[in-house]
Parts: C-alpha cells; sequence; structure tokens
C-alpha cells in the first residue's frame, strides 16, 4: 500500500498591491496599475493512493486513485492583465490484473475512469470517460 499527498504553495510577487495609479498622459487616461499587476498565485494539491495484492499464485491485482486541484484561476482579471492562475481537478481511478501464463507470457487487464475540470479553459477542455486495455508481454 502506498498513499502520497502534496500541498504546494507558491506566489510570484510583483509590486501589488503597491503599484498605484498611472497618471494621465496626452495619449492615454489615468488607470490603476494594480489591475494589471496581479501577483501569480500557484497553489495546488495532489493526493494518490495504490494498493495491490496477489489473489493467487499467478494473479496480482492492483488498485490505484488521485487526485489533482488547483483553484487559482481568476476570471475577473482575464480583461485587465493576463491571469495566470489556474482553476483545475483531475481524478482517476483505475483497477489492474496482471496474470502470469508461464514463465515467458504475462497479460495484465487495467479498467479505469478519469476526469478533468478545467475552468481556466471556460470548461472547453473538460473531459471524463472510461479508460480500458489488454496487454500481453512475452520474454526471452
Amino acid at each position: 500500500m502506498q498513499l502520497k499527498g502534496n500541498l504546494t504553495y507558491h506566489v510570484i510577487s510583483t509590486i501589488y498591491p503597491r503599484a498605484g495609479l498611472t497618471p494621465a498622459t496626452a495619449i492615454a487616461s489615468a488607470f490603476d496599475s494594480n489591475r494589471a499587476l496581479q501577483n501569480s498565485d500557484n497553489h495546488y494539491v495532489t493526493l494518490g493512493g495504490l494498493t495491490g495484492f496477489a489473489i493467487d499464485k499467478e494473479t496480482d491485482m492492483q488498485i490505484q486513485a488521485n487526485l489533482y486541484r488547483a483553484q487559482n484561476g481568476n476570471a475577473i482579471l482575464a480583461p485587465l492583465t493576463m491571469p495566470y492562475g489556474v482553476a483545475v481537478e483531475e481524478t482517476s481511478i483505475t483497477v489492474a490484473v496482471k496474470y502470469k501464463f508461464s514463465d515467458s507470457w504475462i497479460c495484465q487487464a487495467k479498467l479505469g475512469y478519469f476526469e478533468s475540470k478545467n475552468d481556466t479553459s471556460g470548461s472547453r477542455t473538460n473531459f471524463h470517460g472510461p479508460l480500458a486495455y489488454v496487454a500481453f508481454e512475452h520474454g526471452l
């Protein structure tokens, strides 16, 4: 059994919130520079678990689950500046079986489900769906 977790707090600092007002010129009106000069946040958490066990002498099973989550997106900043933060959540769970036919032939089968919700892209890159595959390995 394996459990993992990672909590990251990361900020790229700018002069925000001390930029103040940019004065008007002959070709541009005054504006609040703090709205354009934002800090870039990249806080996220990853969690995962993996367990495996022998069913019998020839068969092994493995179960794995993962989560990645970042909530740094701020769509309100998009018209004013480049909003570097992301808002995304990705999850997956898989179950795998490995069967040893002989010393040289092994079969692996995996079933799983993956889901990604990405608010940063306006949800245009969201996906979800199953995973299934079977693989045969031959050793010499």
